[in-house]
């Protein structure tokens, strides 16, 4: 059996209202490679509010990225200390 673990990252944008509009997830696998998706739950909402979709989808893959580089940066440190 392999087992493969994953670090997983989810974030959710509402409007002024409450209207939830967009969803953003993420994952890192066990390599440091990230992985980001969003999905648009309310278009009407979507376009009321696009630049803050635009920086907070922005935001959430640097958050997700600097992690991954992390992950790397520890892996590859690992590497180099087995050989």
């Amino acid at each position: 059996m392999t087992i493969t673990k994953t670090t997983n990252y989810n974030a959710s944008l509402s409007d002024a209202n409450g209207v939830g509009y967009a969803t953003f997830t993420g994952s890192i696998d066990a390599n440091g490679v990230p992985t980001t998706n969003y999905y648009i739950n309310d278009k009407d909402a979507y376009k009321a509010n696009i630049k803050a979709f635009r920086d907070s989808l922005q935001e959430f893959q640097n958050a997700v990225f600097a992690d991954a580089d992390a992950l790397a940066a520890t892996i590859a440190t690992d590497t180099t200390k087995e050989a």
